[in-house]
């Protein structure tokens, strides 16, 4: 499954980005910055590498939360910021699909990556 919209993700203060969901992976980048179709993306998460839990927000009815499963926090946290423990946290209002569609596509991506590994 591929989604690809805006959505935005921070702590406290979010960021607009694009966002893509596919083959194992979830990547976003600031469209404004990245114009090319070759220019790299600002982060991403690879599920086959990372092993992550997706879970809804019970406050909001927008947001979801992806996080490393392990205590020990995410394998290899090179490809965005924030170190091995961050939380990813993402607010589809305004974007094209519902949270629960971006739910979904996660988990899905998530089981793929876990069934190849």
């Amino acid at each position: 499954s591929i989604l690809k919209t805006v959505v935005t993700f921070g702590a406290g203060v979010f960021q607009e980005r694009m966002c893509v969901v596919k083959e194992g992976h979830i990547l976003w980048w600031d469209k404004e910055k990245t114009t090319k179709d070759d220019q790299e993306v600002s982060g991403a998460i690879n599920f086959l590498i990372n092993k992550a839990v997706c879970e809804v927000d019970p406050e909001s009815p927008n947001i979801f939360v992806i996080r490393p499963s392990q205590p020990s926090g995410w394998s290899d946290a090179a490809s965005f910021s924030g170190g091995a423990r961050r939380e990813l946290i993402f607010n589809v209002l305004g974007s094209q699909y519902t949270r629960e569609q971006w739910v979904a596509a996660v988990r899905r991506n998530i089981v793929f990556a876990d069934l190849a590994a």
